[in-house]
């Protein structure tokens, strides 16, 4: 199975939609370390790709997606209770 995670983090700079021109007033530039997971879409070939980064607490994600339009990177969501499973599967346990 293909997976659809990308294989590299990168360091992108981000935006705020309730306030975007905050980045420009204050003079700070917020990045965030992001992976991204290509999302393959019903209906169309178009594919969308969201960007994820920790959030506050272990447990959390902050989802990001790209606005062609703005040519710049938003928070989507806020996602809590996320959990992470890793699960090494032993010779023994497989039948």
């Amino acid at each position: 199975m293909k997976s659809n995670v990308l294989k590299y983090c990168v360091k992108m700079k981000i935006s705020f939609y309730k306030d975007d021109s905050k980045t420009e007033d204050d003079g700070i530039i917020y990045e965030e370390w992001m992976m991204g997971c290509m999302v393959k879409r019903m209906f169309t070939e178009n594919n969308i790709t969201y960007w994820l980064s920790r959030a506050y607490r272990s447990n959390q994600l902050f989802v990001y997606k790209y606005d062609f339009q703005r040519d710049k990177i938003f928070i989507d969501n806020l996602s809590v209770n996320v959990r992470l499973v890793r699960d090494e599967i032993d010779s023994e346990d497989v039948s």
